[in-house]
């Protein structure tokens, strides 16, 4: 949407003048790749060989269907709705205070954006949310939205985890535990563009790990590990902000970099929380530190190097780590299981391990020096 919102910046100081009543005015905006990537994105097929004008009739006629507009908006959180429900209150263009509140329904077509300040959504459109706003809808919308949000931690906790780890999730805000077939169906419903995962064979597998079945070797290391399972609140924080807010080791390397690494004053939260992501997936320090330069960091002395390495170390054992199946490093010293606020993970497949594996509990070691040599003695 470069066209559109290229425009929009463009426009911006006459913003009260335009003249935007219909999704159809604001995909005139559009180049006709945009519209066709929107279409893609809700899986709308059958508009081969139109033209562009053409391709706004279609795209707007099919956009606004019952089925596609509640496919979509049950698919949004409370604070999305609530976000949405307080541009339609203001009737007209509405200048806005947090872009990504809004991230999901730009990219899904069913707004306009003028530069990052003004949000616009087309009379059309609240006519057609209008009509889902009942009761029934929001309750659907809660429990599909918190599902999707479930599949995203898991992603962000283990990378692959069987789908009953997601209902044990699940049960925590709504008592209820769904069946692995309903899991599967209820996801039919959501478009792909909202979520990063796949389920195979009951399992929940990050996109990332797909490429040469990493997720298995990613399972080998994990070992025997339980699952550690987030409560609702950090599920919540996490999906809002993209990171795990309650670190006491993030809080304090961002206040360090707030106030002591000169010209990151502005950008420390965004650059830590990126940081801690990154830890979470694996990376090293020397990763970190790659990070840090890549956002115009420099560390001046040695002082300041010993700091920030300590700094780093503190992230690292109080970070969610992938490896340990969302279990912070800290967390795993004297771990007794019977304290832990985890679910064992059960095998969904047997899997054959070679001598030359390594060891599916995590030790580091080969199969054939570790447990396969007790087992086979």
């Amino acid at each position: 949407m470069k066209a559109y919102q290229l425009l929009a910046e463009k426009e911006t100081p006459n913003i009260l003048e335009q003249n935007i009543h219909s999704l159809r005015d604001i995909y005139q905006c559009y180049t006709k790749q945009d519209i066709i990537e929107i279409l893609k994105m809700h899986g709308i097929k059958g508009y081969s060989g139109y033209t562009k004008s053409d391709l706004v009739i279609y795209a707007v006629k099919n956009l606004l269907k019952p089925e596609i507009i509640e496919r979509f908006f049950t698919c949004l959180r409370d604070d999305e709705i609530e976000a949405f429900q307080d541009v339609i209150k203001a009737k007209g263009i509405y200048k806005i205070d947090d872009v990504a509140l809004y991230g999901r329904i730009l990219d899904a077509g069913y707004c306009g954006f003028y530069g990052l300040e003004f949000i616009d959504i087309p009379e059309d459109v609240i006519e057609a949310y209008k009509q889902l706003d009942r009761k029934a809808f929001h309750k659907k919308r809660q429990y599909r939205s918190f599902l999707i949000d479930c599949f995203q931690i898991a992603g962000v906790l283990y990378g692959v985890a069987p789908l009953f780890i997601i209902s044990k999730i699940f049960h925590q805000k709504f008592g209820i535990e769904l069946t692995q077939e309903q899991i599967i169906e209820e996801m039919k419903e959501v478009p792909e563009f909202l979520y990063d995962f796949i389920i195979s064979k009951n399992l929940c597998i990050h996109s990332s790990l797909l490429e040469g079945e990493v997720y298995k070797y990613l399972q080998l290391y994990q070992g025997n590990r339980g699952f550690y399972i987030p409560s609702v609140e950090e599920i919540e924080t996490y999906v809002k902000y993209g990171y795990f807010v309650d670190s006491e080791a993030l809080k304090e390397f961002t206040l360090y970099m707030k106030t002591e690494m000169k010209g990151f004053e502005g950008i420390a939260e965004m650059a830590v929380a990126l940081i801690q992501q990154a830890i979470g997936f694996g990376c090293q320090t020397e990763d970190v530190y790659d990070i840090l330069k890549q956002h115009g960091v420099e560390i001046i002395n040695e002082k300041q190097r010993r700091r920030v390495t300590k700094l780093i170390k503190n992230l690292c054992e109080d970070t969610r780590l992938i490896i340990n199946r969302g279990h912070k490093q800290k967390e795993l010293k004297g771990l007794r299981r019977r304290e832990a606020n985890i679910v064992e993970f059960k095998k969904i497949k047997e899997r054959k391990i070679y001598p030359n594996d390594l060891c599916p509990c995590g030790s580091g070691r080969k199969f054939k020096d570790c447990c396969g040599r007790k087992r086979k003695s």
